[in-house]
């Protein structure tokens, strides 16, 4: 499989999961009196893709993990 369909899986992926908790975030507004800027949610879905899509390539984890001393990763 090429990298770059890999890529777009991953994507799509954690697109639908920002979705979701947008869904989510909306309900908990709805219900709940909370005061949230749309810069705020902004910068925090941002990091929040960012760090996930990053993640979710496992070759970071499996070299944190190597790096620490923690190998019999998958």
């Amino acid at each position: 499989m090429s990298p770059r369909r890999r890529w777009g899986a991953c994507l799509g992926h954690v697109a639908q999961y920002h979705l979701v908790m947008t869904m989510m975030l909306a309900l908990v507004r709805a219900v709940l009196p909370l005061q949230m800027s749309f810069t705020g949610l902004a910068a925090g879905f941002a990091v929040s893709a960012v760090t996930h899509a990053f993640f979710d390539r496992r070759w970071p984890v499996r070299w944190l993990l190597g790096h620490v001393g923690s190998k019999g990763f998958p």
